[in-house]
């Protein structure tokens, strides 16, 4: 690991407004670089910049390139930043010859801490690739993580194979979108390549996939949107659910169950949710809300985003 100091004055080149999560990216060999130093300041009140590199990395498909990845980290001074005075705030994506083949920085402020991992892929029909794991403190619950696909197009360059994905969960799976969220294997005639990843509604966990683009995208193009299946499938224990219920057992709830995700319709029933109803969550629509598909006691049906805690779930926050 390597140590570097600047004088106060260096912190203009990144302190911005904010934890933006934005980049300025430069791609291609790039030699050096330089940096204007306004008048040196006391060094105890200095910034200190650290690297670290990592790797060796393989990224392509029949002919691979050897890559390492380095991180730069700087530290401020406690007079600047007592509660978090270390964060990551560039990485660069060189050969063993030192050529830059990507490099993107960051700001730091001393409001947040954002620190970045990278670890090794392989998409069958894609190639070799990079993970590039970001975190950011302080965060929401289950929040604050998110990942990126870096790999090696037609011209030799490191591009972004995804945009930014925000999910503390990371599953490469190939689907037919015409078929829905079931996977299907990656040679199989109209496989694609996505992300899986999770997010919270606020009820429950749900699962949202995200396009591989083998020819890359934007940093922040609208593919970082996840793919618009009809319906997304959820994750949520029927165990806790009904453990849940059994603390407001004397409510004995009645929901409305819709045939259809539509508040509107008037084809739907009530239906009483036990302590000891069989619940099966089969997957959820958004429609000014998630609303929620399930098997309750044998009756299937749709149930509106303000009934959800019903069932054992908790309220949206």
């Amino acid at each position: 690991m390597k140590t570097f100091r600047f004088s106060l004055s260096f912190l203009l080149i990144f302190a911005l407004h904010g934890c933006s999560q934005k980049t300025e990216q430069n791609t291609g060999s790039l030699k050096s670089s330089q940096a204007t130093l306004l008048p040196k300041h006391n060094l105890n009140d200095s910034i200190t910049f650290t690297s670290q590199t990592k790797g060796p990395f393989l990224i392509g498909n029949d002919e691979p390139v050897r890559v390492y990845v380095t991180i730069i980290r700087v530290h401020f001074p406690e007079s600047m930043a007592h509660n978090m005075p270390e964060s990551d705030v560039s990485y660069e994506i060189s050969d063993s010859l030192g050529t830059i083949f990507l490099r993107r920085n960051f700001p730091a402020t001393g409001e947040c801490e954002m620190s970045f991992d990278f670890t090794q892929e392989d998409i069958p029909t894609i190639g070799k690739v990079l993970n590039c794991t970001r975190e950011v403190l302080p965060s929401a619950p289950q929040s604050g993580v998110d990942s990126q696909l870096l790999g090696l197009d037609d011209l030799g360059q490191i591009v972004s194979l995804t945009g930014v994905i925000s999910s503390e969960t990371f599953k490469i799976v190939y689907l037919n979108p015409s078929q829905g969220t079931t996977p299907t294997d990656p040679f199989k005639a109209f496989s694609e390549p996505f992300v899986e990843g999770e997010f919270w509604t606020g009820n429950f966990t749900a699962v949202n996939y995200y396009y591989i683009n083998p020819t890359g995208v934007p940093y922040d193009a609208a593919e970082t949107l996840p793919y618009g299946f009809e319906k997304t499938p959820v994750r949520i224990d029927p165990d806790q659910a009904q453990n849940d219920r059994a603390l407001n057992k004397d409510q004995a709830p009645t929901i409305f169950l819709f045939t259809k995700p539509d508040r509107n319709s008037k084809d739907f029933k009530k239906v009483l949710v036990k302590v000891k109803s069989s619940i099966q969550f089969l997957d959820a629509v958004y429609g000014s809300g998630w609303w929620l598909h399930i098997i309750i006691d044998d009756q299937e049906g749709y149930v509106q985003p303000d009934e959800l805690n019903k069932l054992g779930l908790p309220d949206a926050g």
